[in-house]
């Protein structure tokens, strides 16, 4: 169950008598709004504007991630139809009508969310994920693994299987050493290390333990660019499509062989490389020997604890940080609320990792440290 309301930006005595009402609205999402204003919605707005005498104008924007900083937060529109009445970036009135999510199936109807039908359908949700933006559908699929996966290898003549974090990306992603190092992007090695603390996964995985092996993010979408000479566009198209859809992550380079069996010195599918001794590179390897991996894991264990005890003892100090010329304020959907100052106040700046003799935490494999 869930409620929504009529969403306002600015509400103030001089609204009422405004000359013109903007509000903000998604194109084409019936039976709720269209660009064509016959959707619900769009009558509710022609309703206040009328009541308010002013004239209606619309700003046409999908209703995607960054919504309110791209209609609201930009000051285009004033107003927003419809949104959750416990959406906190924006003030809200009281709700006009509450209403439910329904799953609608071409044949067999679906119990559940637990249904284990879910897991063979391609499942079709306006905004997934576990962020604040997704719909309550998209963070139930997430909460119950429906968006990503958890892969499992069973280790031979033992009551234990490896498990793997697999992150579907419709573009290219990579974990960054420095956001690492800085307790940022925890998000899948956060899911790898719950995954390892699990009391009884024999439920639900059918396994006594689950032994972290490695975090991927896997492009959905190749990256396949023309040749700029002859030599290039004549390359094996099969071993170009191979490389657009690499598993990019962290894992347990002792687990190689679980991973990629062809025994080969560099990989394809998996980012590695070995020299001639058997050991892995010291430069472009996200494989990481079992001592050094498990240390991350604990890394990114030790940084969520850091994070709660903070937030439970009071501690929610805005602390942004940049990286270079990005900061955290770039894609931030709540800057319309935000009280910090740039011109005033300093960043968190974020400084690559040291280079110790051995990896270090969140990095990939390394050479000595420089003098």
């Amino acid at each position: 169950m869930f409620s929504r309301c009529l969403s306002l930006l600015l509400l103030g005595c001089g609204f009422a008598y405004a000359k013109e009402l903007r509000v903000c609205a998604e194109p084409d999402n019936p039976p709720f709004s269209r660009q064509d204003e016959s959707g619900f919605e769009n009558r509710i707005a022609r309703l206040l504007a009328d009541k308010m005498r002013a004239e209606l104008s619309f700003a046409w924007e999908p209703q995607r991630r960054g919504f309110v900083r791209k209609t609201l937060g930009a000051g285009v529109c004033d107003v927003w139809i419809g949104v959750p009445s416990d959406l906190e970036r924006v003030l809200t009135t009281r709700p006009y009508y509450r209403s439910t999510y329904v799953f609608i199936a071409r044949e067999k109807a679906l119990a559940s969310f637990d249904a284990p039908e879910l897991k063979a359908l391609r499942i079709g949700v306006q905004l997934p994920g576990n962020d604040m933006a997704a719909t309550p559908p998209g963070h139930a699929l997430a909460l119950r693994g429906r968006i990503d996966r958890v892969d499992l290898c069973r280790v031979p003549d033992t009551d234990a299987a490896l498990a793997a974090i697999v992150d579907y990306k419709s573009s290219g992603h990579e974990l960054d050493a420095t956001r690492l190092y800085h307790g940022l992007e925890l998000q899948l090695l956060a899911y790898l290390g719950a995954l390892s603390h699990l009391t009884d996964p024999q439920g639900v995985f059918n396994v006594a333990r689950l032994l972290p092996a490695g975090v991927f993010y896997v492009s959905l979408k190749s990256g396949n660019k023309p040749g700029l000479h002859r030599i290039e566009a004549r390359e094996d198209p099969h071993d170009l499509r191979i490389e657009s859809y690499q598993h990019r992550g962290r894992f347990d380079g002792d687990r190689l062989d679980q991973f990629d069996r062809l025994s080969e010195t560099k990989g394809t599918q998996f980012r590695f490389s070995k020299n001639q001794d058997g050991s892995f590179s010291k430069k472009g390897n996200e494989a990481m020997p079992a001592a050094q991996f498990c240390a991350l894991l604990k890394h990114i264990e030790d940084f969520l604890r850091h994070y709660g005890q903070a937030i439970h003892a009071g501690d929610a100090r805005v602390s942004p940080f940049r990286k270079g010329k990005e900061t955290a304020c770039d894609r931030c959907d709540c800057r319309p609320i935000c009280r910090f100052d740039p011109w005033t106040e300093l960043y968190r700046v974020l400084r690559p990792p040291p280079k110790p003799t051995e990896a270090v935490v969140g990095g990939k494999t390394s050479g000595k440290r420089r003098s």
